[in-house]
């Protein structure tokens, strides 16, 4: 199975062109010691619509899932909401978040659990 063709394929039936007319900057982190884990959440994010710029793997011991935000105007972001939901993260704002997202979201070992299988 070409996974590239299926992201493709898939991606034009479930774009949403709210999350793209948004105009984020979307990282995904994987501080879990799952290989990959930031590769399949940043592919669900992409076939809804949602621009992912970056995904990396950062050692950082977060617990859970948590969606952080650097500009309160973003609280009311239809992507924010996307992602909380749809990984059942927490929500946070930190002004001193990474320059290159306006939003990260961070895959801990709780969502490792329920979604690594």
């Amino acid at each position: 199975l070409d996974q590239e063709n299926v992201d493709k394929l898939i991606s034009g039936e479930f774009t949403s062109g709210i999350f793209r007319g948004e105009n984020l900057r979307v990282g995904v982190i994987n501080s879990t010691t799952t290989n990959g884990l930031g590769n399949r959440a940043s592919r669900v994010l992409s076939n809804s619509g949602v621009e992912v710029v970056g995904v990396e793997t950062k050692p950082i011991g977060t617990v859970d899932c948590e969606v952080q935000y650097s500009n309160p105007k973003l609280k009311s972001s239809k992507v924010l909401s996307f992602a909380a939901e749809y990984f059942s993260c927490h929500v946070s704002l930190n002004p001193q978040l990474d320059n290159r997202f306006d939003m990260e979201i961070i895959l801990g070992s709780m969502f490792e659990q329920k979604f690594s299988k």
